[in-house]
């Protein structure tokens, strides 16, 4: 992890007492960004209001992150979340460019969030004789693959 990031997140931790650990930064070099990871104790957010603390520390960490403009971008993981997501669409990516190559059929993929239907872009780019292509608005967008 790049030290400054490192010592401004340890900074912010410490200076809000708060215990939480920041685990790894994970680079993940084909979808050309790093993972900060953190395990934050349900004791830290206090049962109800988890959606609004976990959504204030990322908002927070997102601004340090910005305020070092660092050349590299970074996602924020927190309890291992965001690194499922991840793993769920590179699998998903793996699978529909097989299908697509041995059955020459287009795949279209169900509702993906556009963080998702971004990770599925960058993944496919990286696959010899498939691509993607974005249909529709709004909530009726899809992700297409098809083969070159």
């Amino acid at each position: 992890m790049n030290s400054i990031l490192e010592k401004e997140l340890s900074k912010f931790l410490s200076y809000f007492r708060l215990n939480i650990n920041m685990v790894e930064c994970i680079h993940e070099k084909e979808l050309g960004f790093s993972v900060v990871s953190f395990t934050i104790p349900s004791s830290v957010y206090k049962g109800e209001n988890k959606k609004e603390f976990l959504d204030a520390f990322s908002y927070i960490v997102k601004h340090i992150i910005n305020s070092l403009s660092l050349e590299e971008e970074y996602l924020i993981d927190i309890n291992g979340e965001t690194c499922k997501e991840i793993e769920y669409i590179k699998e998903i990516t793996a699978i529909a460019s097989k299908r697509v190559l041995q059955f020459g059929k287009p795949y279209e993929f169900g509702r993906l969030s556009s963080f998702k239907r971004m990770l599925v872009h960058h993944l496919t780019a990286q696959i010899p004789g498939v691509s993607t292509v974005s249909e529709g608005q709004g909530i009726d967008r899809r992700l297409k693959m098809i083969k070159e």
